[in-house]
């Protein structure tokens, strides 16, 4: 399904580019390509308009239209919807300071061609906001606004600009080398493409995770609660505190568990001086936003790290030859092991190793050869 979207690393061509539906009667959507060498510098690009075709679902043509072109990055530019400091991603939403995780460290800063979209109605009242390598959904300010958003996916990709057209959601940030596919559509100079497919596919680009908090060397003040930080929509979620102070310093975290604003306590922890400590929250834990309280006006570190709990396999195959396909879901960068046996009552010490690897994007896809005229074998995937 994301095979044509560029990893956030690509290390290959791609293009990436503005995207806007035109006011024309029959609604071409718009698209001001800028095309990327493997080393991310900008070497090209052009004006594109895709259309209804007679054969195809959507033709991609390019057109000689500079005026067109030129209005288009400039009305329809991207800026930076977010901020970053040592702690997390925040935003700032009716005077308050809300924090999300980050993925990605090269989401930190713009591509050659700007900032990634963030915010856009993509459906009639209903908001994706794309932020550092996340993507939320995010209500209307009268239905709980930015206090309500909750996270779809974290895509790990190159996704620049996002719009709906014609029902289908539309996605700039794509391989020059992708072939046409039940999603990906090349233009008619075989240059650039767009992937089109339905918002209810983001749920399916990998799991939501991140890493981040309300505090990283912070200075903090007695009693003075934190901005909140996103907890919901994660599956495992740890807490790590420490703090500089010669003291013990004893931390209180608070929920909001219905995105009203309305704190209960979760627990106190002690923290010894020099000392880290690491909190796992319990499975199927969750609440829309925590804080952190401190006991002491110290500098103190509040570090949560969300993630899927294990890997998932989303799909297994025999291909034609025999052989034995897997395709499972991780955080990119995370190395993994994929581990074989015969009787799936074994413990874990009578598996063997098949394979390693390491993702690159929250995907990745394992093929056992020896699995030829086997009669039965069973799998597992294993992360650190």
């Amino acid at each position: 399904m994301t095979a044509s979207l560029a990893p956030v690393v690509a290390r290959a061509p791609f293009s990436q580019g503005i995207l806007k539906v035109s006011t024309a009667s029959d609604y071409p959507l718009q698209f001001a390509a800028d095309v990327l060498d493997p080393s991310g510098r900008k070497v090209g690009g052009g004006f594109y308009v895709a259309s209804l075709g007679q054969t195809n679902p959507v033709v991609l043509r390019k057109v000689n239209d500079p005026v067109s072109e030129a209005s288009l990055r400039a009305n329809a530019a991207t800026t930076q919807d977010f901020h970053l400091d040592a702690a997390s991603v925040f935003m700032t939403n009716s005077g308050v300071r809300f924090r999300l995780p980050r993925s990605d460290p090269a989401f930190d800063t713009p591509t050659p061609s700007g900032w990634p979209r963030g915010i856009r109605e993509v459906v009639t009242e209903r908001q994706l906001m794309n932020i550092h390598g996340t993507i939320y959904e995010l209500p209307r300010d009268d239905s709980g606004g930015m206090r309500r958003i909750r996270p779809l996916t974290t895509h790990g990709r190159q996704i620049f600009d996002f719009t709906t057209w014609r029902g289908m959601l539309v996605i700039a940030g794509n391989l020059t080398s992708a072939t046409n596919d039940a999603h990906y559509v090349r233009s008619d100079d075989g240059v650039v493409g767009l992937w089109f497919g339905n918002v209810d596919d983001l749920w399916r680009f990998g799991p939501p995770r991140g890493v981040g908090g309300p505090w990283k060397n912070s200075a903090v003040t007695a009693g003075v609660a934190s901005d909140p930080y996103l907890m919901f929509g994660y599956e495992r979620k740890e807490l790590e505190l420490s703090h500089s102070h010669h003291a013990p310093v004893t931390f209180t975290i608070e929920v909001d568990f219905a995105a009203n604003n309305t704190w209960h306590r979760y627990g106190q922890f002690t923290v010894a001086p020099g000392q880290t400590l690491r909190h796992v929250f319990p499975d199927g834990y969750s609440a829309h936003w925590v804080r952190v309280k401190s006991d002491t006006t110290t500098t103190a570190t509040a570090q949560f790290t969300y993630g899927p709990a294990a890997p998932q396999i989303t799909n297994a195959v025999v291909l034609p030859d025999g052989r034995f396909q897997l395709t499972f879901t991780g955080s990119p960068g995370q190395p993994y092991t994929v581990w074989t046996a015969g009787d799936i009552a074994l413990p874990l010490t009578g598996w063997w190793q098949v394979g390693t690897g390491q993702f690159l994007s929250n995907i990745a896809t394992f093929v056992d050869s020896s699995a030829t005229n086997l009669p039965c074998r069973f799998y597992r995937v294993s992360i650190p």
